[in-house]
């Protein structure tokens, strides 16, 4: 199942984030560019078995500052939809055979 078609059909972030069951609460910011995103990306990158240093690297180089990154509201959305959604379809540029991989 790729992501990219998954998030086309519109599906919530916070939907994959619980299918693959990792709860959206682990995604947490500082928002100051040497805080790395934790929990929940660290298994997002296990499941797309994409192999990069931290996250924040990565959304540095995709010329993302992590002070666009928000914490997840109370009712567990994320304001930072958009910026997560490019950083895939930038990541599916790089390593276009990845997909996403229910873990155990």
């Amino acid at each position: 199942m790729e992501i990219i078609k998954q998030l086309d059909k519109g599906e919530k972030l916070t939907d994959l984030a619980k299918y693959y069951g990792v709860g959206c609460a682990t995604i947490r910011t500082s928002g100051k560019a040497e805080k790395t995103l934790s929990g929940w990306m660290d298994k997002l990158k296990k499941c797309l078995e994409i192999h990069f240093q931290t996250i924040t690297e990565t959304i540095e180089e995709l010329g993302h500052g992590l002070d666009q990154v928000y914490n997840a509201d109370e009712s567990g959305l994320f304001s930072s939809f958009c910026l997560i959604q490019h950083l895939f379809i930038e990541l599916k540029k790089v390593h276009p055979t990845a997909k996403f991989q229910k873990t155990e």
